[in-house]
């Protein structure tokens, strides 16, 4: 039969057979796996000494030590040596109050230099500058483009192209074009391609195709057809590009 007796907050278990003393290992931890759910005896304490085995603990899982009194936390060493490793905390002991610029259950994620912790011990990483992101803040502009001196994220290259990285900070995929996706002159394929309107060439249907065997016969080319795409730069509204082939009278 079973024999249970609480001492010192630690569960002593006896496994009686034919008046002998047979308790092995195995029985034991098999004992304290069906009793898991009995609050008399497993809230009690952190060990299970048994007989047979005079003095010697079975620590419970979140404890650890010869008498099983010190808290054994996630990581190692506990919370990795980023935090605090709590014995007071329910159900089982866990890291606390983990040092800048780390969190999680171990201490073991990256809170970076541009995000805290907020609330403390809550595993969320507020970012502080505009251009830094991710669940550390530790991705400037997804990789993908450079932070600004105004601190946002810029996904263009350096004529002003998108080459398919929109959002705030460059997170999201589609065709690329300046100032928006196939540049307001063309439609976006399933494959993010850009098939381009009559008189647009370009990834991005971002250039004029003026008319004329050589772009406007040699002769010049109608920029304002890109007013669309930059209206502090561009004045002229013209919205067709023009081929300049007729000689005008002096």
């Amino acid at each position: 039969m079973l024999v249970n007796v609480r001492r010192k907050g630690c569960v002593s278990v006896a496994l009686r057979a034919s008046g002998d003393l047979t308790a092995t290992r195995s029985d034991v931890q098999e004992y304290l796996s069906w009793t898991a759910q009995d609050e008399g005896l497993v809230s009690v304490g952190q060990m299970l000494c048994y007989f047979g085995y005079p003095g010697e603990c079975l620590c419970e899982a979140g404890w650890k030590g010869e008498g099983c009194e010190l808290p054994d936390c996630p990581g190692e060493p506990d919370c990795n040596n980023n935090g605090t490793c709590d014995g007071d905390t329910i159900p089982l002991p866990s890291c606390v109050d983990c040092i800048p610029g780390w969190m999680g259950e171990s201490c073991e994620l990256p809170c970076g230099k541009y995000g805290f912790q907020n609330p403390p011990n809550s595993g969320i990483c507020h970012c502080t500058h505009p251009c830094w992101h991710g669940d550390g803040c530790q991705e400037m502009c997804s990789g993908l483009g450079t932070c600004s001196n105004d601190d946002a994220c810029s996904c263009v290259d350096e004529d002003g192209l998108n080459p398919g990285n929109w959002g705030e900070f460059c997170e999201r995929e589609d065709c690329p074009g300046v100032g928006s996706p196939c540049s307001d002159h063309g439609f976006c394929t399933n494959d993010l391609e850009c098939q381009c309107e009559n008189d647009w060439l370009g990834i991005g249907c971002e250039t004029p195709d003026c008319p004329g065997e050589e772009d406007c016969s040699g002769h010049g080319c109608a920029m304002a057809a890109v007013v669309s795409h930059n209206a502090s730069v561009m004045t002229n509204t013209l919205a067709t590009p023009v081929s300049c082939s007729a000689r005008v009278a002096q």
